[in-house]
């Protein structure tokens, strides 16, 4: 079998691989589709806190259950799964009251454990009894089952903030994940969500894709044009899906007293913020990371209504993995560039 190989960082070699064969309680799934997340790319580059070498990457994945081990019940041969990266212990105080994403024993399918970028992927005893593979509902590719995943972390930041239907949402960063976002939140009746944006070009295509406003953050009269367009009730609520410059501290500025700051991005740098905003204001602080096995089970149903086949870009290869990083992380595009291995006809 093939598996895309990070060996250090800026270094990806295509191996053959023995082929694998499930212990008792594990599961083999033949992977379909596995997203280029923008993670991947930071992982090859730059390396990531949960990240070992040598690694496979990739944690946005489908595929067919192939071989199922000894003792595996409620699973068969073909059947389409996404599968959940977090492999957690199921027995930690977080792990009991649901929030998994915050095992103390976790592992990360794509970190710490070999991801999706390979032709079979080993699902281990823990992440089987645990519930991480999920079956697919009617109607929905394996393709569009690639956003599951990111889908599951909108979720999870979502969740927490608990948006009010009447109060625009303004979403820092218009890529992949914050169109999203803005799926997401009009699903769940947000009225008015609106995007801060420096590429012009992006912009552009977050209002095509239902974006109802889109700013300039560089822009000498944001706060009037904001105000044009929110209203009286301002900005009630902001979700950071930008890891620069002063996101942060701009995001507060521009939030009503009392609004709620979604923190879904971790920063690429340190940023000068007035915390004191949060103080005056009252401004409620949301941290999310991540997402539970359950929550990705939850996105894998709301996806059959999103639009999301307008975040696809196109279709690689398991040996072109390199320039699909490198388009991910050069280009503006909004879409997602997804690692297909083609099932046999």
């Amino acid at each position: 079998m093939k598996s895309a190989i990070l060996i250090e960082k800026n270094k990806i070699e295509i191996q053959e691989r023995e082929q694998m064969k499930p212990m008792p309680g594990e599961v083999i799934v033949k992977i379909l589709a596995c997203g280029i997340c923008r993670t991947d790319v930071k992982c090859s580059q730059a390396g990531q806190r949960d990240l070992r070498y040598p690694r496979v990457l990739g944690h946005e994945m489908v595929g067919r259950v192939h071989e199922v081990g000894v003792g595996v019940s409620g699973y068969r041969r073909g059947e389409l799964v996404q599968v959940s990266p977090g492999v957690f212990c199921g027995e930690c105080s977080h792990c009991k009251e649901g929030r998994d994403n915050l095992c103390d024993s976790i592992d990360i399918l794509g970190f710490t454990l070999d991801g999706g970028f390979q032709e079979y992927l080993r699902i281990p005893r823990r992440g089987v009894a645990g519930g991480i593979l999920n079956k697919f509902p009617e109607g929905l590719s394996s393709i569009q089952g690639t956003f599951a995943e990111p889908l599951a972390c909108c979720l999870n930041m979502q969740d927490k903030m608990k948006l009010r239907k009447l109060s625009p949402l303004l979403i820092v960063g218009a890529g992949r994940v914050g169109m999203l976002q803005m799926m997401l939140a009009k699903k769940r009746g947000v009225r008015k969500v609106y995007t801060m944006e420096t590429s012009a070009y992006r912009r552009k295509r977050a209002l095509e894709l239902g974006f109802d406003g889109a700013f300039d953050p560089d822009s000498p009269t944001l706060g009037d044009e904001i105000r044009e367009l929110a209203g009286a009730k301002g900005i009630g609520a902001v979700i950071q899906c930008c890891p620069f410059g002063g996101s942060t501290d701009l995001g507060l500025k521009l939030l009503n007293k009392g609004g709620q700051f979604g923190y879904f991005s971790g920063l690429h740098e340190v940023q000068d913020i007035n915390w004191n905003l949060v103080h005056y204001k009252e401004i409620q602080l949301i941290g999310a990371y991540g997402c539970t096995a359950r929550q990705n089970a939850k996105a894998l149903e709301i996806l059959t209504d999103l639009p999301v086949d307008d975040l696809v870009g196109k279709t690689l290869p398991l040996e072109e993995l390199e320039s699909g990083l490198r388009e991910m992380r050069d280009s503006e595009e909004l879409y997602s560039i997804i690692i297909e291995n083609k099932e046999e006809q």
